[in-house]
């Protein structure tokens, strides 16, 4: 009787014992999960000092990149069927080949290497001067257009209209090849230009073209033109590495000028818009505006 007691497993005994091996099972788990997550970082952090490896070699390369850390595991499904193995399934491999002429692209290493030629095209625009230079008359007077309000008091009938404005072409034209200067309104002036800053001394006319129109309001006779100077700017380029005193550039002084009209008007020049310019004498206005070209780019520049 007394061996079948000590035999015995009481509640108490069943507790402890529950308790111990439930210890034991999460001691377990606890390495388990420890170590994985140990892997893990040592994975992580690897990946990131290979990226850190990567970013300073592209440092040196003479383009824009992005890196961002994707997934550590790349994932995979592997087909399995019972007593018929199958292939593991797998991302598709891509080969590109190329048959044809190819062509030497230097880098910026000094490596070179053979890549598909391809066609090139460079368009070089004319600068603004020669244009403006090789232009006819009747063809510059396509391109001028003296615009008032729809509602402007012109006596004339406009050559076209829209909704809000009527349109003018000009009837006077006048050419010559000459050489003057002006110094009034780009004297002291600053251009954007390749290369730096230019500050203007002069503008040398070499010649012109003037395209006007007379017109009437109320009975009252006025005109409107268009003066087209080409010539030169002369001044001073001013570089980050110096000065350089006695630069020119090709370039077109335009001048719009009203006479004994007070209302609103203003010129179309090649679609740029030249509105009127303040009063400079009674019952004149006058408008300056430059014209010019810095890489292959026109510029409009008002000029008062």
């Amino acid at each position: 009787m007394s061996s079948n007691q000590s035999n015995e497993i009481t509640p108490e005994i069943a507790d402890e014992k529950l308790s111990e091996a439930l210890s034991t099972i999460n001691n377990y788990i606890t390495q388990v999960i420890r170590q994985m997550i140990n892997a893990r970082t040592k994975l992580v952090t690897t990946s990131e000092k290979i990226l850190d490896l990567l970013i300073n070699s592209l440092n040196t390369m003479p383009y824009t990149y992005n890196i961002r850390l994707g997934q550590v595991y790349d994932p995979f499904v592997r087909v399995e069927q019972s007593g018929v193995p199958h292939l593991d399934i797998q991302k598709p491999r891509m080969k590109l080949s190329y048959q044809g002429d190819k062509m030497t692209l230097n880098l910026p290493n000094g490596q070179s290497v053979e890549v598909p030629e391809v066609p090139q095209f460079v368009f070089s625009p004319k600068p603004i001067s020669e244009i403006i230079t090789e232009a006819s008359i009747d063809y510059l007077r396509r391109n001028v257009y003296f615009k008032f309000p729809i509602d402007a008091p012109i006596d004339e009938d406009p050559d076209t209209t829209n909704a809000y404005n009527k349109f003018y072409i000009s009837t006077y034209s006048a050419s010559e090849i000459t050489y003057y200067e002006y110094t009034t309104p780009v004297q002291n002036k600053a251009f954007i230009v390749e290369g730096g800053i230019f500050l203007c001394d002069k503008f040398i006319v070499e010649s012109y073209d003037i395209l006007g129109r007379t017109l009437h309001s109320n009975g009252e006779e006025f005109q409107v033109y268009l003066g087209v100077y080409k010539g030169k700017l002369y001044g001073t380029l001013q570089a980050p590495v110096g000065n350089y005193p006695d630069s020119t550039y090709d370039s077109v002084l335009l001048i719009f000028t009203v006479v004994n009209y007070t209302g609103k008007c203003s010129c179309l020049f090649f679609g740029k818009e030249i509105p009127k310019g303040p009063q400079s004498a009674e019952n004149q206005w006058i408008k300056y505006v430059l014209w010019y070209q810095t890489r292959n780019v026109p510029i409009f520049v008002t000029l008062n």
